[in-house]
């Protein structure tokens, strides 16, 4: 098992590369749980205190996690729609924020949700 990577409470896979890598960054550590984009803040452009995020009740993470590991798309309650793409890229929809993955982001994803990496606290 690796350990994955904490930037105060945000997690993202050990898998998303050396240097923390871009990734599914999710905060596990309260109700609801967090997501948001690596990419964001590597863009100078970007305010990093209005950085899109996603919110998901701490009971539906689970399946979220299982979304991401069947590659499939599906609907998580009302908070969170996942779409996949044929070239193994994602879409995160909830409450009017988009956060697109690339097909490297999420096998990292994926195999941070395997080991262990995105249970929640």
């Amino acid at each position: 098992m690796t350990t994955n990577i904490h930037r105060d409470r945000w997690t993202i896979s050990s898998y998303s590369g050396s240097n923390g890598g871009s990734c599914v960054e999710a905060n596990l550590t309260g109700d609801p749980v967090q997501v948001r984009d690596t990419k964001f803040r590597r863009d100078p452009q970007n305010d990093g205190k209005a950085q899109p995020q996603i919110e998901v009740p701490a009971i539906l993470w689970p399946e979220v996690c299982q979304l991401a590991l069947s590659l499939s798309s599906g609907q998580v309650g009302s908070a969170l729609t996942i779409t996949m793409h044929a070239d193994g890229s994602a879409t995160f929809s909830g409450c009017d924020t988009n956060l697109f993955y690339t097909p490297a982001e999420m096998d990292a994803f994926a195999k941070g949700v395997i080991d262990g990496e995105f249970e929640l606290h």
